[in-house]
């Protein structure tokens, strides 16, 4: 933010932008440090000079700290998500998306520590898949909207979407948590890639199909019967 900007976001919000941001770093630190269990929301407080009251005020627990920045994540998703629709390029989209936040794993020291302190806590592992499963259901609307179903009533995009949301995260917190970001990078690739290659919509039966199979299959029943 350049000083012209920031001097038009009235004092007060500043201010609070700025305890924002001490609460989110001075919490990463002591999760570094400390461990992300033995690390407390007394010591937090204390470090930014504050109360406990007034930490929760801003983050409602310990494990939004760690996941301050997910909302504006997932806001700009949402937002790209829409003209990918419009594109008929949702899976591209997703594939761009999953690819670029698993480079920063290389690119940026710190992500890779935060999936590490993940890592350390069955809690934190958990927000993950919960996290995991919104954009899930986001891409679920998306590819069926895109193929032209109402959201809820297309096998198809509920599977792919499960696929290449869900599918790729535990293996690859695992390649995180033996060291090995880059692993973790090519196995979200492939996930991706394999479901573009391999999990083709099945051709839609008409409705006149459909019943010439349902009579086919009571005649083969009478016949059996008799």
């Amino acid at each position: 933010m350049t000083a012209q900007k920031e001097s038009k976001v009235p004092l007060r919000e500043r201010k609070k932008a700025k305890l924002r941001s001490a609460l989110v770093s001075t919490s990463f630190r002591l999760f570094r440090q400390k461990g992300y269990v033995q690390t407390t929301l007394e010591e937090i407080a204390e470090k930014c000079d504050v109360t406990v009251q007034t930490l929760l005020r801003y983050f409602g627990s310990k494990e939004d700290l760690l996941f301050a920045n997910q909302a504006l994540v997932h806001e700009r998703f949402e937002e790209g998500l829409q003209i990918a629709i419009r594109e008929k390029a949702v899976l591209g989209y997703w594939a761009r998306f999953l690819h670029e936040n698993a480079t920063r794993l290389l690119d940026h020291r710190e992500v890779r520590e935060a999936y590490s302190i993940i890592a350390s806590a069955p809690s934190l592992v958990s927000r993950l898949f919960a996290i995991a499963q919104q954009y899930q259901a986001l891409l679920e609307q998306a590819l069926s909207a895109e193929a032209g179903y109402k959201a809820g009533e297309d096998l198809h995009s509920r599977l792919l979407a499960h696929l290449v949301t869900v599918g790729p995260m535990e293996p690859a917190m695992r390649a995180l948590s033996r060291g090995n970001p880059k692993a973790a990078l090519r196995l979200c690739d492939q996930v991706v890639q394999y479901a573009h290659d391999n999990f083709k919509r099945p051709a839609a039966r008409t409705e006149k199909n459909a019943d010439k199979g349902k009579r086919a299959l009571r005649t083969r029943s009478k016949s059996s019967a008799a």
